[in-house]
């Protein structure tokens, strides 16, 4: 993905930091595992199920490369992100993204966040181990989705009054453009 999307995606004017590295629970190197065959079908070395975890389905081969690992703490250094929102899909490695940033969770205003309740990653945090982790640090499921079977989106706000106000417009405009489309079918 990044030898796709890194050309593009790094040239300055672009504003964005895009670097090959894991967002982990550490500083240092880290394995990505890249799926490459499910039994006899062949994926594209640059598909989106690549990660640090193993597929809690069996029949899945791998690929495995060392890329730079770094917690979330680590890569925003001393950067201001009382009103940053996080968007997190971490193909089950939540909890090590969690563990690396202690400080930016404390802070952060909101987070968008993939979680599994049913085990999809060989050794994942599951949805209600994340939403204890999250609470801890004053943040409040607000909204989720239904992604897939045991599988959803969900938004955690921080549980700060003028933070919440400011969210809820939004979540009321996606919950009532969710229920434009329920009603329309």
């Amino acid at each position: 993905m990044h030898e796709r999307f890194g050309p593009e995606l790094s040239k300055a004017d672009a504003g964005i930091d895009y670097r090959l590295a894991a967002v982990c629970d550490h500083v240092g190197a880290a394995e990505l595992r890249i799926p490459v065959k499910l039994r006899e079908v062949a994926f594209d070395r640059a598909n989106a199920i690549s990660g640090l975890r193993h597929w809690a389905h069996p029949g899945f081969e791998y690929e495995s490369i060392t890329v730079p690992a770094l917690t979330i703490d680590a890569a925003l250094g001393s950067a201001s992100y009382a009103r940053s929102v996080a968007w997190i899909d971490a193909e089950g490695s939540q909890s090590e993204i969690l563990s690396g940033g202690p400080d930016f969770f404390s802070r952060v205003a909101a987070i968008y966040i993939e979680v599994e309740d049913q085990e999809r990653w060989r050794g994942q945090s599951l949805d209600g181990e994340i939403t204890d982790r999250l609470s801890a640090s004053m943040l409040t499921s607000a909204m989720r989705d239904n992604l897939a079977r045991g599988q959803c989106n969900r938004v955690y706000v921080r549980a700060e009054s003028d933070i919440v106000g400011a969210a809820m417009p939004s979540i009321l405009a996606y919950r009532e453009a969710l229920r434009r489309l329920v009603t329309a079918a």
